[in-house]
């Protein structure tokens, strides 16, 4: 969905296919919780995180097995990513205080108010 939002700003009319009668995606698996450093919500909070931190904690989750090269990318979008859904679609996101991800150092997991997928 988030890359059909990039492509219609781009002047691009996705299509979309779903095999499911719900459009709901791993986002819905998670609560609605997507990972992110660099936010204004986590700016707000004053939680000091970087790419480089996210980086690392998904590096030594994962027994450092990642690809660095896409950890790294995904890193660096996931932040603007954030600021960019609730700018210009005004998604509601909120730092989800007092949990930290398995293997996670920092709060840094967002999600609507509902805790749940938005749809």
């Amino acid at each position: 969905m988030t890359a059909a939002l990039a492509a219609r700003e781009g002047g691009v009319e996705p299509l979309i296919l779903e095999r499911d009668s719900i459009c709901a995606g791993s986002t819905a698996l998670s609560s609605g919780m997507v990972p992110a450093c660099g936010t204004r919500q986590q700016l707000i909070h004053e939680i000091d995180d970087s790419v480089d931190i996210m980086s690392a904690d998904i590096q030594n989750k994962a027994r450092h097995q990642a690809n660095p090269a896409l950890v790294q990318t995904v890193c660096e979008a996931s932040g603007p990513l954030i600021d960019w859904l609730s700018q210009t679609y005004d998604i509601e996101f909120t730092l989800v205080e007092g949990f930290l991800y398995p293997g996670h150092s920092r709060l840094r997991m967002h999600a609507p108010p509902s805790r749940s997928v938005l749809i």
